[in-house]
């Protein structure tokens, strides 16, 4: 593959794949048997039950570091989690300055069920592929999650709860 087929195939790649995350936000509040879910309490289920910050960084300046929020929004949103009984907070034993969160198992069952729903709608969009189709798609995200790995692994935009420190271009310096 040429250069050039490389670099659109980059700008592609940052144009399109972002759309399914903006399509994800965009279903803004679900009903639940929990009551009335918003996306950035769906977001905390999601990260706690999928484990996306590792459990002995998990807090919630981390959490909103991840979310790219203010902290002030992740502790409004983890109280109406933990006052709908979806997780709990405790101050942590061994140092008083932290505070643990975990997911309840109403809270695990709220996310399987949103998840399943997003899920769902995937899965129907996709019904006029064929299975030779579907397994190009499960070769391109095997790929795909190999790159961002690589990208992740250089540092190259790779959340960090240690660094709050912004990218600097290339011969900008």
């Amino acid at each position: 593959m040429a250069e050039q087929e490389r670099r659109d195939l980059a700008l592609k790649m940052v144009t399109v794949l972002p759309r399914y995350g903006s399509w994800a936000v965009n279903i803004r509040d679900v009903v639940t048997p929990w009551g009335k879910l918003g996306f950035r309490q769906l977001a905390i289920l999601w990260a706690l039950r999928h484990e996306t910050i590792p459990p002995d960084e998990l807090s919630p300046t981390t959490l909103a570091r991840f979310h790219r929020v203010r902290p002030s929004v992740v502790t409004r949103a983890l109280t109406r989690l933990e006052e709908s009984g979806l997780i709990e907070r405790e101050m942590d034993r061994h140092d008083r300055r932290r505070i643990n969160i975990t997911l309840t198992e109403a809270g695990r069952a709220a996310s399987e069920l949103v998840e399943s729903f997003y899920l769902d709608q995937i899965i129907d969009s996709m019904g006029h592929l064929d299975d030779k189709e579907v397994e190009e798609i499960v070769r391109a995200v095997a790929h795909l999650e190999d790159i961002i790995g690589r990208l992740e692994t250089a540092g190259h935009g790779a959340f960090s709860a240690e660094s709050d420190e912004e990218p600097v271009l290339p011969g900008l310096d």
